[in-house]
């Protein structure tokens, strides 16, 4: 009998395999190219009470260089909106270092198969950046002396808005996080899993299925019992850290704290490999703090 289920088990992972579709992502990026895209993100944070924000720009893109190596194209982020942070300073800070980027052109180099391989003028929007953190902390210091009984610190501010939004942090979303450029110079089969850090520096692994020219992956955490701890203990207050990590185990094997992330997102390609849209659902519950969000990036006109 155990004979017949193995054989039985074999045949039809065979007949998955020979049916399984694959895909390899290279777009046929040509000197001119230029598309716009719409984004449209909206994002549930579970704090003392929700709250929900949206946020939406165009994104043009516009290809200057190609050559054998790579392809250098120009990206710039337009009409950007975000709604609903208004009364809460924490979530104005979050949001602030997205609009840093507003009207600012980004000069992408790719590598032969259209993977995001730098950014290269760095340098130019590294001193946008810290002006633009200058400012806008200064600005908070006139409106906002304190928060939540504590004096606000002009360096603080001006680090907190660095550390969400700095061209390491950008490439890396470049890189990682669904857009247009994310699969590129992947050869994806359905049930192939891939590992990848996400926006905020995690492991995540996820897996693949492809029908013609769709492409669905689907994420999730993939952390050690160590490094969950190692990343508890990394968000816990100076003075609570020593008693957190004698009671690491416990506060675990409670089920109170947990460390849970999803991210299913499903791309669709035209013929030349460039993204028709892209739709992404993300979960996640980390440390007590519950956040949903979903992503729409559409194509709305093109040049070829």
């Amino acid at each position: 009998m155990m004979k017949k289920v193995l054989f039985v088990l074999s045949l039809a992972l065979t007949a998955i395999g020979a049916n399984a579709q694959m895909k390899t992502i290279q777009p046929k990026y040509q000197v001119g190219d230029h598309a716009i895209y719409q984004y449209e993100s909206t994002t549930t944070l579970t704090m003392d009470s929700p709250i929900t924000l949206k946020m939406t720009c165009k994104e043009d893109y516009t290809v200057h260089e190609v050559d054998a190596n790579g392809t250098i194209i120009d990206l710039v982020k337009k009409d950007m909106k975000v709604e609903g942070a208004d009364d809460n300073i924490m979530v104005q800070l979050m949001t602030m270092g997205q609009q840093f980027v507003e009207n600012v052109t980004f000069k992408l180099k790719t590598d032969a198969a259209g993977k995001i391989v730098d950014i290269l003028n760095k340098d130019e929007i590294t001193t946008h950046l810290n002006n633009k953190a200058e400012e806008t902390a200064t600005e908070l210091l006139t409106q906002i002396p304190q928060l939540m009984g504590q004096p606000l610190d002009k360096d603080g501010l001006k680090e907190q808005l660095l550390e969400q939004m700095n061209v390491e942090v950008l490439l890396k979303g470049f890189q990682n996080n669904p857009n247009i450029f994310a699969l590129n110079g992947k050869t994806i089969m359905t049930g192939s899993v891939d590992s990848y850090e996400n926006q905020l520096g995690l492991k995540m692994n996820r897996l693949f299925m492809v029908k013609g020219n769709q492409v669905k992956s689907s994420g999730s955490l993939n952390l050690s019992k160590d490094e969950l701890k190692e990343l508890i203990l990394s968000q816990v207050p100076e003075e609570q850290a020593e008693m957190v990590r004698q009671n690491i185990d416990m506060i675990l094997n409670s089920g109170q704290i947990k460390g849970e992330m999803k991210e299913d997102a499903t791309y669709e390609f035209l013929g030349n490999d460039w993204v028709s849209s892209i739709n992404v659902e993300e979960t996640a519950d980390m440390m007590g703090q519950k956040q949903t969000g979903s992503t729409k990036v559409t194509l709305l006109e093109h040049s070829w």
